[in-house]
């Protein structure tokens, strides 16, 4: 069973790094999911010095302390849309988009980005089906 993509993180030009939580409660499933695909869709970049966009989705431990699912993804240089399954049958492919993640999706979670580079922005929304 699947979900409609949702937005977890709207459109918006961004300059600096952020994050978003998303817990079960205010996701309205109709399941339980196993995992997601992550839909990131990048619309701009500016700014000088390589602005870099990356992402890491983490759970949290019983402190409740963020831990990332994964080892470093690659970088967004560029525009355009890129797709981030998580999920336990998959196999770790970290190299390149698309990124695999073979893990559970726990609840709740977290989406974080960061934005590094010489006055960089960039433009993006982040949209999740849940299966």
């Amino acid at each position: 069973m699947t979900q409609p993509a949702s937005v977890v993180i709207p459109s918006a030009a961004r300059t600096a790094g952020g994050l978003v939580i998303i817990t079960a409660d205010e996701l309205n499933l109709e399941f339980d999911p196993r995992g997601a695909l992550f839909y990131v869709n990048v619309t701009a970049v500016a700014g000088t010095g390589h602005p870099t966009l990356a992402l890491t989705i983490s759970g949290f431990d019983a402190s409740g302390n963020p831990v990332p699912l994964h080892a470093p993804m690659p970088g967004i240089l560029t525009m355009g849309e890129r797709l981030i399954q998580v999920e336990p049958a998959a196999t770790d492919m970290l190299g390149s988009y698309p990124v695999k993640i073979g893990r559970f999706l726990p609840f709740p979670y977290q989406v974080a980005w960061a934005i590094s580079g010489n006055t960089p922005s960039f433009t993006f929304e982040i949209d999740v089906q849940y299966f």
